[in-house]
């Protein structure tokens, strides 16, 4: 949901993401009004976008890419 406008943002994901996503959303036994990524804070019910930007700059060094050519350098 884009915080700004409320309205929802459509993205697309490649099939293998989607069959991760499917499994851990059994997994998590999540319903369709929970958030796919909670917080492990008490008093947020999701990640926030500093959390989430650590999350993803972790993946991006991890495949070995430059955070430089990504909007991820700002999480440091």
């Amino acid at each position: 949901m884009q915080h700004k406008t409320k309205r929802p943002v459509q993205f697309e994901i490649t099939a293998v993401t989607r069959e991760a996503l499917q499994a851990w959303i059994k997994q998590a036994a999540l319903k369709s009004d929970d958030f796919l990524f909670p917080s492990r804070l008490h008093d947020s019910p999701h990640l926030g976008t500093r959390h989430y930007a650590r999350i993803l700059g972790h993946w991006v060094d991890e495949l070995g890419l430059d955070r430089k050519s990504t909007r991820l350098n700002s999480s440091h």
